[in-house]
């Protein structure tokens, strides 16, 4: 059972990556429009380095081996470190568009 549940979480999050890949250059190509996408790309670049800590767990369960041995504590502040660091992206970003949406009803037409 261990091995189903291994090989579901590779393969979803794999072709999540690759999708989310294709993405990222899309958005690395529209920066040239736009600098309100460099928000976006860096954003879709932890989002990528975050799936990628995801498959290497899928392979974890499937094949029963660790990446690295360490104790619980630092295994999980390893695993949840791009997610730290993605978290104040998602403020950024709210912020910026909450202020473009402000500046907009407050100097718009």
């Amino acid at each position: 059972m261990d091995t189903l549940i291994g090989v579901i979480v590779t393969v979803a999050s794999g072709l999540t990556c690759f999708w989310y890949l294709i993405c990222v250059i899309c958005l690395v190509q529209s920066v040239r429009d736009g600098t309100t996408f460099v928000l976006l790309t860096s954003q879709s670049v932890c989002d990528v380095l975050a799936l990628i800590q995801y498959i290497i767990f899928g392979f974890e369960i499937t094949f029963e081996w660790k990446l690295l041995h360490l104790p619980p504590k630092w295994a999980s502040l390893l695993y949840s470190f791009l997610e730290y660091v993605a978290l104040p992206h998602y403020v950024v970003i709210a912020a910026n568009r909450a202020t473009l949406q402000q500046g907009y009803t407050k100097f718009g037409p």
